[in-house]
């Protein structure tokens, strides 16, 4: 044995650790065979608990990957959405709903319709949205409802079986809280008003309850503690839950090998008893160098497996560390946009205001123009009115002097003779003129006097060009037959044969006739 243990130790020593004493090869011989270990059982106990370790820690890391990173269908598991940015996911969830046409303010979301609908058939389009009917918890909210300028619903409604305001979570309306417009809520003309709505949106106290049936706009609300998405169904949860539990359990079966291996060695009984002195102590220690060699590759494996698991952990975070950054840029991106459409429409407003206060003024001015306008028309009424009756007093003075009415002008026939010059000079003296006649139904008029008289047509200026007391040349004439024929010495019309329409004389102006005055009343 001291030759087995030692050869040419001039060149190189080495222990074998595990051989046993001498002792055990006498004991080998006829001994106590259960006072000492079999040979290499100490390494195989080392190589084995380590062994076990590693396993332990590679089946941690399977099991965490499997069920924060992928499911069975490559799509990323409910447990894998913690290592997910919570607050990006939002923002990119809340962004496509105002993409959508939905508005942000403080902690919800909110949908104005376009359209008009019962209060029903809207609350019902709210649901359909994860969303419901407005309901208004703050002064600030319902000041933020009242800018839309439009009748809206509310999520307010008169519960018919409580007699009692409920919003639409449930909760009743408070006396405290309340922005109920003047008179409101109310039965109008008895109708059955069980619904409230945004009406004088120019008050601060802006509700007013009318039929359900009506047709209205609508307000969506879609509050903070509502999920943004969508969640994973109950059972896809239990099974994902059960699949990860079966190859947890698989993992804990193979470890439970491994230890039962670990902890029964080879017994002492199971070595052939023909071993024995050297042969014994030989095969003993090549099969420790073997163990060893084998403990050393398993380290090694199990190391650059887990060097490589590392490295892809780091790389996976560095990528998504990358676009949480590249999301929130653009998110930044988007919320600048947002808030710079905000100022526009905020400036656009107020151009809107200031364009509705000159408009109001301009028909503030327009009303008190038309009102000065009245006053106006009013005293030219009463001007008017004095003057006709005016008119028609000097027109009763005039009929009770000798004047007859007829078409807007009063005529007096002369009871005396006068030549035509003087005869004109008389018209004048009272206002008037001789007549003029324009039309068949004057010169009907005139003949109906039966009077041989002057009228006021003359060609005294230019023989032959006849012309009324008026300057105006005659247009239309109702000359007897032969008539005008007096050349220079006949420049004076007078009618002479009323009995017939074509009653027109030419007449020596200096002869004596009775004569015909004409006044114009208007």
């Amino acid at each position: 044995m001291a030759g087995a243990v030692r050869r040419e130790p001039a060149e190189f020593s080495m222990d074998y650790v595990n051989l046993p004493e001498p002792s055990v090869t006498t004991a080998a011989g006829g001994g106590d065979k259960g006072n000492h270990p079999a040979p290499g059982t100490k390494l195989l106990r080392l190589v084995g608990v380590s062994f076990g370790l590693l396993c332990i820690l590679q089946v941690a890391v399977n099991v965490c990957l499997r069920l924060t990173l992928f499911k069975s269908n490559g799509q990323i598991s409910p447990t894998g959405h913690a290592c997910i940015n919570e607050t990006d996911k939002q923002s990119q969830l809340i962004e496509r709903y105002i993409q959508r046409g939905w508005v942000r303010f403080h902690s919800s979301l909110y949908y104005i319709s376009f359209a008009r609908n019962t209060w029903e058939q809207s609350r019902q389009f709210c649901l359909q949205r994860g969303a419901d009917l407005v309901i208004i918890n703050t002064k600030a909210e319902q000041d933020f409802t009242r800018q839309f300028n439009r009748f809206t619903w509310l999520g307010l409604h008169n519960d018919t079986k409580t007699g009692k305001w409920t919003w639409v979570d449930g909760t009743l309306l408070t006396d405290s809280f309340k922005f109920w417009g003047p008179g409101e809520p109310n039965s109008y003309e008895g109708k059955n008003e069980n619904c409230a709505e945004i009406r004088f949106f120019e008050l601060e106290d802006s509700w007013n309850n009318i039929p359900c049936e009506d047709q209205n706009f609508w307000i969506c609300e879609k509050e903070k503690h509502r999920p943004f998405e969508e969640v994973i169904p109950v059972r896809n949860k239990l099974r994902l839950f059960s699949l990860s539990k079966m190859a947890l359990h698989e993992d804990q079966h193979e470890m439970s090998a491994i230890y039962d291996n670990i902890n029964n060695p080879v017994s002492s009984n199971d070595i052939p008893k023909s071993l024995s002195g050297e042969d014994s102590n030989a095969s003993s220690a090549t099969s420790g160098v073997q163990l060893y060699k084998i403990g050393t590759v398993a380290f090694g494996l199990l190391a650059l497996l887990l060097l490589g698991l590392v490295i892809f952990l780091a790389c996976y975070m560095e990528v998504r560390s990358r676009n949480f950054t590249e999301e929130r840029s653009e998110l930044k991106k988007t919320l600048n946009d947002l808030v710079s459409k905000q100022n526009s429409l905020t400036e656009e407003r107020d151009n809107l205001t200031r364009k509705n206060s000159d408009t109001e003024a301009r028909l503030t001015a327009i009303s008190l123009e038309r009102d000065e306008q009245r006053k106006s028309l009013n005293i030219t009424d009463s001007q008017l009115r004095s003057v006709t009756e005016e008119r028609d007093r000097l027109k009763g003075k005039i009929v009770q002097l000798g004047w007859r009415i007829f078409r807007g002008s009063a005529y007096y026939i002369s009871s005396t003779e006068k030549t035509w010059q003087e005869s004109r000079t008389y018209c004048q003296s009272v206002g008037a003129d001789l007549m003029i006649i324009n039309s068949k139904e004057e010169q009907d008029f005139a003949n109906s006097f039966q009077t041989y008289m002057w009228i006021g047509l003359t060609d005294s200026e230019t023989e032959g060009r006849w012309k009324w007391v008026d300057g105006s040349p005659l247009t239309t004439s109702y000359w007897r037959d032969g008539e005008p024929n007096g050349k220079t010495v006949e420049n004076c019309g007078d009618i002479k044969t009323f009995t017939a329409e074509r009653s027109w004389n030419d007449e020596n102006c200096s002869h004596s006739l009775k004569w015909i005055c004409e006044m114009k009343l208007s």
